[in-house]
């Protein structure tokens, strides 16, 4: 007997005020199971699911979605929707958000991002109007920016390493990530970071890459591994309470 592997399918939805990617997702399950998140509305089914239960699956999700974003206020939308003048304040300072004139591209969805010109982050292209042209347009944004701070933070990590020498930093990566700040494989020495970090204070990238130094160290989150960074960065407390208070909004 051969079992069906789990599918998904994606369509952009309007709710509560939201503009949102919806998912759903066929799956070897017995129930259904709802999420809200950055990155929008989950919807778990069973593989079999009618479109007839579907639909009436869907309402349901809807309205606890609804009353989700009602009771506690988010944002289901995983990216920043640029626009022509906006300011992105990054740690170094803030940028201008420009747009070439419409008329200098023949490709309207394609679009390149640069941060080269200090005090802007130019696109060439036009202004995007659409969910999917913001969504496509942030994946743009988020490798100019990954390429133009890669090098100031990986300089930033072994600056910190040789001056606390916590160890051996063997490799760095920086990547846009929701779910995670910061990484550090203890085996293999290396260190990644979270590209939404260009969005915070210094001292709170500097508490992010303290803290996955320390897993050189302490490869977990016990008693000794807090000491340790309490010992090396004791500003990390402020800076966990700068991230659960302004994290959300450090999209790009």
């Amino acid at each position: 007997m051969f079992r069906r592997k789990a599918t998904s399918e994606s369509r952009v939805i309007e709710l509560a005020g939201h503009e949102l990617r919806l998912y759903i997702i066929r799956e070897r399950r017995s129930n259904q199971r709802f999420g809200l998140s950055s990155k929008g509305l989950i919807v778990r089914i069973p593989i079999m699911t009618s479109t007839y239960e579907l639909n009436r699956i869907l309402d349901d999700a809807f309205h606890w979605a609804e009353k989700a974003l009602t009771l506690k206020p988010m944002h289901p939308v995983n990216f920043r929707k640029l626009k022509e003048g906006d300011d992105i304040i990054f740690f170094d300072g803030p940028r201008n958000v420009k747009f070439s004139d419409p008329s200098a591209t023949t490709e309207p969805l394609q679009w390149k991002a640069s941060l080269k010109k200090e005090k802007f982050l130019h696109i060439e292209g036009q202004e995007p109007v659409a969910f999917e042209e913001y969504e496509l347009l942030s994946k743009s944004v988020r490798k100019a920016v990954k390429n133009h701070y890669r090098k100031t933070l990986e300089q930033r990590v072994r600056q910190w390493n040789n001056h606390l020498e916590l160890g051996e930093v063997k490799g760095f990566r920086l990547g846009y990530t929701t779910s995670r700040w910061g990484s550090c494989q203890h085996n293999t020495g290396k260190i990644a970071l979270s590209t939404r970090l260009t969005l915070c204070p210094l001292w709170v990238i500097d508490a992010v890459i303290i803290h996955e130094l320390c897993h050189l160290i302490h490869n977990n989150h016990s008693k000794a591994f807090w000491a340790l960074l309490d010992e090396k960065y004791p500003r990390y407390r402020e800076a966990d309470h700068w991230i659960k208070e302004h994290g959300t909004k450090c999209i790009l």
